[in-house]
């Protein structure tokens, strides 16, 4: 694997894709666990942390065999290796999170931290590193089941250019107003990241991004929540996705100063439980 080359994508487009860090058959075995958890299943929240989830057995699987299995902190080190990365809370699963595509919903998941200064000097660091890893269990196809991404567009923020911010924040405009663009724009502009099961994304918190959408044949035929992005999908088509967050110091410092001004935040305290669990399990 060319972790050299994948580490320049994320440098410069923002994001890179890992092929095969997983293998399918530990990823269908989980999904068809995941899929059987009623509090999954009975769930309408699009996102639970892993903190939420009660069975015990669940928790440990979650965190010992994925998000800190030797596979994907092996991967991770090695891209990140000269950044003092550690992987990080919050670790979400989401559950059939499919946006419409004439409602897109591009955002940068570093949006609450550009209302604050202190925030923004972190951002525009060249030391900063922070970003969510995707885990997709499964496709990304006529259904959806992965994410978009806008390539670049990270570098708005991260060289603190007025021009490149407002430029990306157009293209994202322009395709929320004209989901169904010319292959040709599309094709400059964004990319629907052909993932599959056992595959794993690295993105910047920095770049515009959105859950990718049904294809417009099979849209019609969903039932979509207004409120959640959730969409009724048949279950052999059901979006599973695992994330878990990645960073240095300097971009856990802009992270944490964001949330813990926000009401009812929660992400203090998943911090607080993350780090005695991780001390617990490598204990063992």
């Amino acid at each position: 694997m060319n972790y050299k080359s994948l580490r320049l994508s994320y440098k410069n487009h923002g994001y890179c894709l890992v092929r095969g860090v997983f293998s399918e058959v530990k990823l269908a075995e989980l999904r068809d666990e995941l899929l059987n958890y009623d509090a999954l299943s009975l769930s309408n929240k699009t996102s639970i942390t892993w903190a939420d989830l009660p069975e015990v057995e669940l928790n440990k699987n979650l965190i010992s065999k994925i998000f800190f299995c030797q596979e994907l902190t092996s991967c991770h080190k090695n891209i990140f290796f000269a950044d003092n990365s550690e992987i990080l809370p919050p670790l979400e699963l989401m559950k059939n999170y499919l946006p419409h595509s004439l409602r897109a919903s591009w955002h940068r998941d570093c949006d609450g931290e550009l209302a604050y200064e202190f925030c923004k000097d972190r951002l525009h660091s060249e030391d900063y590193l922070f970003g969510k890893i995707g885990i997709f269990l499964q496709s990304n196809g006529p259904y959806g089941g992965a994410i978009d991404i806008i390539p670049w567009s990270n570098y708005g923020v991260k060289k603190n250019s007025r021009v490149l911010f407002l430029l990306t924040q157009s293209v994202a405009a322009f395709f929320n107003h004209y989901p169904r663009a010319s292959k040709l724009v599309s094709w400059i502009f964004k990319r629907r990241l052909r993932v599959n099961p056992g595959d794993v994304i690295f993105f910047d918190s920095r770049t515009l991004h959105r859950g990718s959408p049904a294809f417009r044949k099979i849209e019609k035929t969903l039932n979509y929540s207004t409120t959640t992005y959730q969409a009724s999908l048949p279950r052999g088509h059901t979006k599973v996705v695992l994330y878990a967050h990645f960073g240095n110091a300097i971009g856990k410092e802009s992270y944490l100063y964001d949330r813990s001004r926000r009401p009812n935040s929660s992400d203090l305290r998943l911090f607080e439980i993350f780090n005695q669990q991780n001390k617990t399990l490598q204990k063992k």
